[in-house]
């Protein structure tokens, strides 16, 4: 945003690399913050695409949450500022080729799944595997695949991936 004198906002700029880009930001929970990497696979689901899952990766999980933040504004905070949950912002990108073929505008609404533990840091940092992890995977894997033939199922945002040798 621009501002004039620092006071409010001037003028709202809307960026296009973005779309150039096929990039789009999902908010996701806090837990998953330290298993979120750069690179991890990602599965995106647009409901102006129906039946369609497209590949993509984690282009970037932003540093800061908003809701941390507090105004001066010359009266004492009250409760409600404090009853909001921060979701972390990631930048997906879409890498499925077959994305081309679709026109979809900026702010376009998507449902996401990252595929945790997949990258070469998050493999390093795995140390003692979660036997749980396995159905995991195998419950939300299943989980997008039905949602885009039109069943009903959970909401995932986030679904672990399965251990090394459980494959």
């Amino acid at each position: 945003m621009s501002t004039a004198l620092g006071m409010i906002p001037l003028m709202t700029f809307v960026p296009v690399e973005g779309a150039a880009s096929r990039e789009y930001v999902a908010a996701f929970r806090q837990n998953a913050l330290q298993r979120l990497y750069k690179g991890e696979p990602a599965e995106l689901m647009f409901p102006a695409i129906p039946g369609t899952v497209f590949r993509g990766e984690v282009a970037d999980v932003l540093p800061a949450i908003g809701e941390s933040q507090f105004q001066g504004q010359g009266k004492l905070l009250t409760t409600d500022a404090l009853n909001t949950h921060g979701r972390a912002l990631v930048v997906l990108k879409v890498t499925d080729p077959r994305f081309a073929e679709y026109a979809l505008p900026q702010g376009a609404t998507l449902e996401a799944a990252v595929l945790l533990g997949s990258s070469e840091r998050a493999v390093a940092d795995q140390e003692d595997p979660d036997p749980h992890e396995e159905l995991g995977k195998l419950y939300l894997s299943r989980s997008l695949s039905r949602r885009a033939r039109g069943g009903r199922t959970a909401r995932a945002a986030v679904r672990p991936r399965c251990p090394p040798g459980r494959q």
